[in-house]
């Protein structure tokens, strides 16, 4: 007998590479779209801080230093997404120690 890989329902009689029953597939789908959203408006985000950075509104990051530690800035790091423009330069080290911002509350515009 084969099962369903999340909730052991029996799915013997779907197709051989099925792996997931139904409910649990439509429910695996829908939480990988919110994913994709979340990357399309990080995406859009960093959109805009690009072309602020052409315009010359905000410095490119290799003229920057870090501000955490003063070593040669690789990244600008968003302690809220809400704010696309409010970013520090840091370097790799500092970035992965500040973790994660304020996630996204809706789409950006």
């Amino acid at each position: 007998m084969k099962t369903c890989e999340t909730c052991d329902a029996d799915i013997s009689g779907r197709h051989k590479l099925t792996r997931f029953c139904s409910d649990c597939a439509i429910k695996r789908n829908s939480a990988s779209s919110g994913r994709a959203a979340v990357r399309a408006n990080r995406q859009a985000i960093y959109a805009v801080l690009r072309c602020a950075i052409r315009r010359g509104l905000i410095p490119p990051v290799n003229t920057r230093t870090c501000v955490d530690c003063g070593k040669p800035a690789d990244a600008y790091d968003h302690r809220d997404y809400n704010k696309p423009l409010d970013v520090e330069p840091v370097c790799t080290g500092c970035n992965v120690r500040r973790g994660p911002g304020i996630p996204l509350r809706g789409a950006i515009a």
